[in-house]
C-alpha cells in the first residue's frame, strides 16, 4: 500500500516576522505591541528600503542589555518608543553614546536615559545630523560646556534638530524679534515652528497692530491661524487672512527672505563643513575628567572588546544578574540596585508639538506613503 503523503514542510517565517517573534519573546510583549512593531518595521523596509534582519536585531538587543546596561523594562520602553532602533547598526549606537559622553560631556546615567526616552534621535545620522547640530549650539549660539550639557539633558529633541531648521529660526528670533540667548533657550517652542509659515507673518502682523512686544511669548505657542487671530492678535480670523494674502509681496517679507532664509546657507557652511569628532572646547578649557577616561563606559569602541568600567577606568566584573543569557537573550531581572535607575526626566516622551516638524524633516529626502502592513499568518 502506498503510504500517506507527507504534509508539506511549514513555510519559513520572513525576516520581519522572525524579528517580531524574537522581540516578543525576549521582552514578553503582547499581541498589540508586537503588531505595532511589525507595522513600524514594515514601513521602514518598504519606504526607506532598510534591511530587516534577525541577526541585526539580535545584536541590537544584546548591545542594549550588555553594553549599555539597560534593564529588560528599559529595553522594552526604548523599542516601543521607536521600533526602527532595532535596525540601527550597533556600532552607530555606540558611536552616538560615545559622542554624548566625551564630545558633549554627559554622564553614563544620562546617556542611558536619553537612549530610553529619545530612541528616535538615535536613528539619525551622527555626522550629518548630530554633529552639525552640536556645532550650531556651540559656534552660533555660544553655549559653554556646562550650558551644552544642561540643554541636551533638558531638551534632547531640540538640541539635535536639523541645523537647516535651527539656524533660520534662531536668526529670526535673535535678529528680527530681538530675543536674547536666554529668552530663546527658555522659549524653545520657537524651534518647532516654520519661519515662513508661522513666525514671520504672525510677528509682522502683530507689529502692524503695535502689539509685537507685549504678546511675543504667546506668539511662540504653536497653533493654527484661526487660533492665532483669536487668542493672540485678538482680531477676527478674516482680518488676518486678508493681511496674510498680501504678505508675500510686502517689503518685510522680502527682507525676511533675504536675511533669514537665503543668507542661511552661507552661514551654515562653517557649521557643517567637517564631519569628524567634535572639538568644541579649547585646550585651555580642560575636561572635568582625564582625557583617557572620557567615554570610558564604552571603552574599546573602535574594535576592541567592550569592557564596563567605573569612573576611575577600572574594569568591572560583570554580575550574573546583570548579564543577558546568550541562548535566548532572556534578561534576568536581577536585584534592583544592579540596574541603572530609570530616573526619567519627562516620563515616556511622545512626539508633541514638534512632531509634525520633525517628521517633515525626515520625509524631505525620503517621502513616505501610507503603509501596507505585512499580512499576518
Amino acid at each position: 500500500k502506498a503510504g500517506k503523503a507527507r504534509p508539506p514542510p511549514p513555510k519559513p517565517l520572513s525576516p520581519l516576522k522572525q524579528v517580531v517573534a524574537l522581540v516578543s519573546k525576549v521582552l514578553s510583549l503582547g499581541g498589540e505591541e508586537a503588531s505595532e512593531i511589525n507595522s513600524a518595521l514594515a514601513r521602514e523596509r518598504k519606504h526607506r528600503k532598510r534591511e530587516v534582519s534577525l541577526d541585526g536585531a539580535t545584536r541590537v538587543l544584546k548591545a542594549l542589555g550588555q553594553d549599555f546596561g539597560l534593564s529588560k523594562e528599559q529595553v522594552q520602553q526604548a523599542i516601543l518608543n521607536h521600533p526602527p532602533v532595532l535596525l540601527v547598526p550597533v556600532d552607530d549606537l555606540l558611536a552616538k553614546a560615545d559622542c554624548l559622553v566625551h564630545e558633549v560631556g554627559m554622564g553614563r546615567a544620562d546617556v542611558v536615559n536619553a537612549l530610553v526616552d529619545q530612541a528616535p534621535m538615535f536613528d539619525l545620522p551622527l555626522d550629518r545630523r548630530w554633529r552639525p547640530s552640536l556645532r550650531f549650539w556651540h559656534r552660533a549660539v555660544g553655549l559653554t560646556r556646562e550650558e551644552m550639557i544642561e540643554f541636551v539633558q533638558t531638551d534632547f529633541r531640540t538640541a539635535f534638530k536639523n541645523v537647516a531648521k535651527l539656524e533660520p529660526r534662531w536668526t529670526f528670533a535673535t535678529q528680527v524679534m530681538n530675543m536674547s540667548v536666554e529668552e530663546v533657550l527658555s522659549q524653545v517652542k520657537v524651534f518647532t515652528q516654520s519661519v515662513e509659515r508661522h513666525l514671520a507673518p504672525r510677528y509682522y502682523f502683530l507689529r502692524s497692530l503695535g502689539r509685537e512686544g507685549s504678546r511675543r511669548a504667546r506668539l511662540l505657542t504653536p497653533m493654527d491661524d484661526e487660533g492665532f487671530a483669536l487668542e493672540v492678535a485678538e482680531v477676527p480670523p478674516a482680518d488676518y487672512e486678508a493681511w496674510l494674502a498680501k504678505w508675500p509681496g510686502s517689503a518685510d517679507a522680502a527682507e525676511m527672505e533675504r536675511l533669514v532664509l537665503k543668507d542661511a546657507r552661507w552661514r551654515m557652511q562653517w557649521l557643517v563643513q567637517d564631519h569628524g569628532p567634535l572639538e568644541l572646547w579649547e585646550p585651555a578649557d580642560p575636561p572635568s575628567r582625564p582625557k583617557e577616561l572620557q567615554g570610558a563606559y564604552w571603552r574599546g569602541l573602535y574594535g576592541a572588546e567592550l569592557v564596563p568600567v567605573d569612573e576611575r577606568g577600572q574594569e568591572l566584573a560583570p554580575s550574573e544578574d546583570d548579564e543577558w543569557e546568550e541562548d535566548d537573550l532572556q534578561a534576568s531581572d536581577g536585584p534592583a540596585e544592579a540596574r541603572p535607575p530609570l530616573a526619567r526626566r519627562h516620563g515616556r516622551r511622545e512626539f508633541d508639538e514638534g512632531q509634525a516638524q520633525e517628521e517633515e524633516e525626515k520625509k524631505e529626502d525620503e517621502p513616505v506613503e501610507e503603509e501596507e502592513e505585512e499580512e499576518k499568518e
